[in-house]
């Protein structure tokens, strides 16, 4: 008898989960396309989202314990409660930081 098992896990470039609010990507490029020209340049603090649609994905290994905390993050974003991880490390995580990285190595065109 032939026997095989294949398994994956989803996993970002920088090793990361992503958790947060979805991107509302066309908004996303236009509010921050300053960027792309000086990475440097003031932007509004609040980033275009999809209103209602939250994202968690590519916990990769360690799923089983940043797969709670991404669910507690998410849970305080929708609620507008404090969040439970410092904003350094929930900005880390974004969604939008892949976005946002193109955007800046762009320079700004699409």
């Amino acid at each position: 008898a032939v026997d095989g098992r294949a398994e994956l896990r989803c996993g970002a470039p920088d090793y990361l989960p992503l958790a947060g609010p979805a991107p509302a990507t066309a908004a996303f490029r236009e509010r921050y396309a300053a960027l792309g020209r000086n990475a440097r340049a003031a932007v509004p603090a609040r980033a275009p989202c999809v209103p209602g649609l939250y994202v968690s994905t590519g916990h990769g290994s360690r799923g089983l314990s940043s797969a709670p905390l991404a669910a507690e993050l998410i849970a305080s974003q929708a609620c507008d409660e404090p969040p439970p991880l410092p904003r350094p490390l929930a900005r880390a995580i974004a969604p939008a930081r892949f976005i946002l990285r193109d955007l800046i190595r762009s320079g700004g065109t699409p």
